[in-house]
């Protein structure tokens, strides 16, 4: 039997619960896993690889379940993966930044996010918009 480190956020919704996971620990895929017949199966692997993925966040921003993933080497890209019109996408929120870690929170109903940005030694503060 084989185990395999992994980070792992969870979303729960009326519409729908899923799970993301960066395989293996510090590893190159994303993987989005939904409930279906009482057990989680993958729902969308994101198709580029993506060198030493770190940091991720799985929740509400702006209304819509959300899920912010890092990584640490190569490009470095902010991804904000959602859930439209039957599909997941995913999105750049940052490139070359490299966080290591990120936080979500609501301040004067402005969505914030926080980036350790390991790489660039630098702590970004981003507003999400719709």
């Amino acid at each position: 039997m084989q185990f395999h480190h992994i980070y792992a956020a969870v979303f729960y919704s009326v519409q729908l619960t899923g799970i993301a996971s960066l395989a293996p620990f510090h590893g190159d895929t994303i993987n989005i896993y939904e409930q279906k017949n009482g057990k989680f199966e993958i729902a969308y692997t994101h198709p580029e690889k993506l060198e030493f993925l770190h940091a991720i966040f799985g929740g509400q921003v702006n209304g819509e379940n959300t899920f912010i993933i890092g990584h640490r080497k190569g490009e470095r890209y902010l991804l904000a993966f959602t859930y439209k019109d039957g599909k997941y996408v995913a999105d750049k929120l940052d490139e070359g930044c490299g966080a290591a870690n990120v936080l979500h929170y609501v301040h004067d109903g402005k969505e914030i996010l926080i980036g350790a940005n390991r790489e660039i030694n630098e702590i970004a503060m981003y507003e999400l918009t719709k």
